[in-house]
């Protein structure tokens, strides 16, 4: 029977983490989603609560009840690194194009940085020290960053597979000029 239970218990934790994960890699594509409007600032009324609601739900996963009190706590442990990063994600976007870009994957990195730092902190029962804390904060946002850019590239020459195979199909009279324009515009 002991050694059942422990397996369980191995077993329940593991599902844990996968579940943790998978709810932190959500939170980021949507966070990312929505930073790619290049309206600056209007999204941080978005942005915010999804990561709250994050944050909320790992503790929960824990058992701990969160209130605003204990994500502030977090959010001013973390300090610096999510603030200038919110700071420079708003300014990138006045640049057209690419801003939209550099801002979803600071948006990504972030919440995926924020939520990795808060499973840490919910894992060891916010004992963690705030160096700690900050150091994988910033780990944690330095591979996150590297994973989009990566599936940023992998989607991005898909996607010109896709416009030089729209080309062809339009000078070859497949497609119209108006189709062409609303598949090549759904892509990017």
């Amino acid at each position: 029977m002991q050694n059942a239970f422990i397996a369980q218990q191995k077993a329940d934790f593991t599902i844990k983490e996968t579940r943790i994960r998978a709810l932190i890699y959500s939170k980021a594509m949507i966070c990312a989603s929505v930073a790619a409007i290049p309206i600056p600032i209007a999204d941080i009324v978005v942005l915010t609560p999804i990561q709250i609601a994050m944050v909320t739900t790992i503790g929960y996963f824990y058992g701990i009840e969160i209130t605003k009190e204990r994500v502030v706590e977090l959010m001013g442990t973390l300090g610096a690194g999510v603030g200038l990063r919110e700071a420079a994600r708003q300014l990138v976007k006045l640049i057209p194009g690419y801003g939209s870009f550099v801002s979803a994957s600071v948006a990504f990195t972030g919440t995926v940085a924020l939520g990795e730092a808060a499973n840490l902190w919910f894992k060891k029962k916010m004992t963690i020290h705030a160096e700690e804390l900050r150091a994988i904060f910033q780990n944690t946002a330095n591979k996150a960053k590297e994973e989009y850019n990566k599936e940023y590239s992998a989607r991005q020459s898909q996607n010109q597979h896709e416009i030089e195979r729209l080309r062809n199909d339009l000078e070859r009279g497949r497609i119209t000029k108006d189709e062409f324009d609303l598949n090549v515009s759904q892509l990017t």
